[in-house]
């Protein structure tokens, strides 16, 4: 299929500033025109929906359960900050799908290139509790910086 691989399911997850900004529609069209049409998942953003809730949406499982029972590889592409970064990250590693990390910020420029760490922070009511308390380590098959 197109020019990105044959039954290639990418999955553009983006928070809601690099939503706003364009960034992740921009690259799932990209994929669709090479013949590689996704699923786009936008959600909150910050360090208080780094949680299980916040990125397990039923859409989004569903979305990737669909693709791997039709035999087609899930690529989750990270678009955006740290803690999507990480948080999808630990999506990717829990479902058995390639990790590509596409950080638009300085601190996920580090985090992406330099931390195999993907976790869930455990947050009650807006605080967090613990950080980092439910982790994996899953490392990103490719890091494509943007500025």
């Amino acid at each position: 299929r197109g020019r990105y691989g044959e039954g290639l399911f990418p999955v553009v997850a983006v928070g809601e500033t690099g939503d706003a900004l364009g960034y992740g529609r921009e690259i799932l069209k990209a994929l669709a025109e090479g013949g590689c049409p996704g699923f786009y998942f936008a959600h909150a953003s910050g360090e208080s929906f780094k949680r299980p809730d916040a990125y397990g949406k039923h859409e989004l499982l569903a979305a990737l359960a669909s693709a791997k029972s039709a035999g087609r590889r899930a690529v989750v592409l990270a678009v955006g900050g740290g803690v999507n970064g990480n948080a999808m990250g630990m999506i990717a590693a829990l479902t058995g799908a390639d990790f590509i990390e596409v950080p638009t910020t300085l601190m996920h420029y580090n985090d992406a290139t330099t931390s195999a760490k993907k976790a869930f922070s455990l947050v009650v009511n807006g605080e967090i509790l613990s950080k980092n308390i439910l982790g994996t380590f899953y490392l990103p098959q490719l890091v494509f910086c943007i500025s």
